[in-house]
């Protein structure tokens, strides 16, 4: 016959082991194990990815941001390039510089692009790509956005729709 205070301390020392192998799988550090023709290495270095974007178009002077970073669980990529001349940016060198900025990612999976193109001659004076972006590829879902600053936002469906238009 089991004694209540036995049965008591067996139930303590279940719920001890059990969050000991809670806390224990809560603070280990992720395993990542790169998948079958995925590199843990980024592809190309810094350099070479701004010049990658930047010989993309004519038009582009330089690439001034290329970076990925984590906003909750998004993969986001910031991208900002100075463009040359006093011509409105067109759909064409706009898709371009997209195109080459995601083939060139620092990570293969980006679940959103923010783009923003500026002046060569003055790198506070945002250009405005509105009209530029209402003729890149169309999408499933309606995921663009353009904001205030001139920050066209890209999501998932529209980045997937420039990789295809791109082929």
């Amino acid at each position: 016959m089991i004694v209540p205070r036995k049965v008591s301390a067996m139930i303590a020392g279940l719920l001890a082991a059990s969050f000991a192998v809670l806390l224990g799988a809560c603070f280990s550090p992720p395993v990542s194990t790169p998948q079958p023709g995925q590199s843990q290495e980024p592809a190309v270095s810094q350099e070479e990815l701004f010049s990658r974007i930047a010989s993309s178009d004519p038009r582009v002077a330089e690439t001034l941001v290329a970076s990925v970073y984590t906003s909750g669980f998004a993969d986001v990529y910031a991208v900002e390039v100075a463009i040359f001349g006093p011509d409105p940016v067109t759909s064409a060198t706009l898709a371009r510089v997209l195109t080459a900025a995601l083939e060139h990612a620092p990570k293969e999976s980006t679940d959103k692009l923010l783009f923003r193109a500026h002046s060569a001659d003055d790198a506070d004076a945002i250009l405005d790509i509105a009209t530029a972006a209402e003729g890149l590829p169309p999408t499933a879902a309606d995921t663009q956005f353009l904001d205030s600053t001139g920050m066209l936002s890209l999501g998932a469906p529209d980045l997937e729709s420039l990789r295809r238009a791109s082929q």
